[in-house]
């Protein structure tokens, strides 16, 4: 039977931490019996099963005792959506659809449930009382997913391509049980992890490294499953700020559930190595794809920058900003399906400033998109600075430039804070004028002068969209 991939993740309950993989062709027996068995006395030896129907995933309660509970509403029969979080017993599991090109959920205007137990945030006022209407993004064609690992080519390095000893043919075969891939001593010496299991995974090629950190793409030795491990070198010489963000990462990712936001599936410490293991998501970030396509209509960008109001309205919910929306920090796959990730910088509103953090090197990129208030003190930002830097990075997509474009950090600065942010319209023909008005009222220099709630951006993204 076709149909997407999925799995389930243990948030809390004595198994926590646990994944298991559910595919389309077999059905999930939760329960103290079944193939997906949970100690857990609250829960019945056939507690719940889930099963694929040709189109979704439903959940059915197999007559439990003390009932099935998904985003905290007991159900007999549900169809599951990814980043439902399910309640049986003393354990709540998050079910997700694993990333797939032709099963692309729609984006997301209104943030995810929450437990009964989550408080609101009172820290800005409602959106409006009509609710935001479903997005509904059009879903793609199927299209053939390329899961097959690359070959190995004997005597070449599998990150760089150059020279490395060949491990023969008696070699004993690696983690996952395939031919050994050969790694050539520079890489070996710059990424000391290539060819190792960390958290479970084979870290088998680089995707990005700097300063202190570096970011492996993994598979996991027992399920195949990839990902991406965000690591610290030695943590005796870490940056004690880059822990902080690497924490911070792993906290705010785990708790945000969202399908247009990189899922962070572990995170803990190995052989004096820190680790956060997260989604692995093949596509680009749009600053890379600026760089390549120089702009997008206008319909592509609106339809991005959606998906991202509709991420920040779930992480907001939880008390979550970002506090870096940027190009760079919004990863692009086919179909125009955005995410976004990096929340290293994020700060909790219930939790209050856990310590300034900024990043060496990168202030003027930053700035580009950041809001008056926020380069004068970060602390007393808050979601509207999220609403600001989304407006930047969306005139940048429309316009293929930044909305100020200073070659100088003085003049930037000064840019931003005194200067009346140009109308889409002025550098870009065509462009509508809902949309032309939702970027004047996201770039306003006063807060309070913006939307006040990602939510209620995204519905207005979502009416203009629409429009289009």
């Amino acid at each position: 039977m076709d149909g997407p991939n999925a799995e389930l993740v243990v948030e809390e309950g004595a198994e926590k931490g646990r994944v298991v993989p559910v595919r389309p062709t077999k059905t999930v027996e939760i329960g103290r019996e079944g193939n997906f068995r949970l100690e857990d006395a609250a829960l019945s030896r056939r507690h719940a099963r889930i099963r694929f129907d040709g189109d979704s995933y439903v959940l059915e309660d197999a007559g439990s005792s003390w009932g099935t509970y998904v985003n905290g509403t007991r159900v007999k029969t549900q169809v599951l959506s990814s980043g439902d979080r399910i309640r049986l017993g003393s354990h709540t599991i998050l079910f997700t659809i694993e990333e797939d090109d032709s099963f692309i959920p729609s984006a997301t205007v209104a943030a995810l449930p929450v437990d009964d137990d989550e408080e609101e945030i009172p820290s800005a006022p409602a959106a409006p009382e009509a609710p935001p209407e479903p997005t509904t993004a059009p879903r793609p064609e199927p299209e053939e997913q390329e899961e097959v690992d690359e070959d190995s080519v004997p005597g070449e390095c599998f990150q760089c391509a150059k020279p490395a000893p060949d491990p023969g043919a008696g070699a004993p075969p690696d983690a996952l049980g395939r031919p050994p891939r050969s790694y050539c001593s520079s890489c070996i010496q710059q990424y000391p992890l290539l060819g190792r299991v960390v958290a479970n995974h084979l870290c088998q090629r680089v995707l990005g490294a700097g300063g202190m950190g570096v970011v492996y793409r993994g598979t996991h030795v027992v399920m195949g499953r990839r990902s991406a491990l965000k690591t610290l070198r030695m943590l005796d010489d870490a940056d004690p700020t880059m822990v902080k963000r690497l924490l911070r990462e792993a906290t705010a990712g785990g708790r945000i559930h969202h399908p247009n936001i990189v899922a962070v599936h572990d995170t803990g410490e190995q052989d004096g190595v820190a680790y956060v293991v997260m989604e692995y998501v093949r596509g680009e970030n749009l600053s890379e794809a600026l760089r390549r396509e120089k702009k997008f209509s206008v319909k592509r960008a609106v339809l991005m920058a959606e998906q991202v109001a509709g991420a920040l309205a779930a992480a907001f919910k939880l008390g979550y900003i970002h506090r870096d929306i940027k190009p760079e920090n919004i990863l692009l796959m086919r179909k125009d399906f955005v995410k976004v990730t990096d929340f290293g910088l994020a700060k909790n509103l219930k939790d209050g400033e856990l310590g300034g953090l900024t990043r060496t090197g990168q202030v003027l990129g930053t700035m580009l998109y950041m809001p008056p208030e926020q380069i004068v003190a970060a602390k007393g930002s808050d979601q509207r600075a999220d609403i600001y830097s989304l407006g930047a990075t969306l005139f940048h997509l429309v316009s293929g430039r930044p909305v100020f474009d200073s070659k100088s950090a003085i003049g930037l600065l000064m840019d931003i804070r005194t200067k009346v942010a140009p109308a889409l319209s002025s550098v870009e023909a065509g462009v509508p004028g809902p949309v032309d008005r939702i970027l004047q009222r996201c770039l306003q220099k006063k807060p309070e002068d913006r939307y006040q709630t990602p939510e209620e951006l995204a519905h207005d993204l979502h009416l203009a969209r629409a429009s289009l």
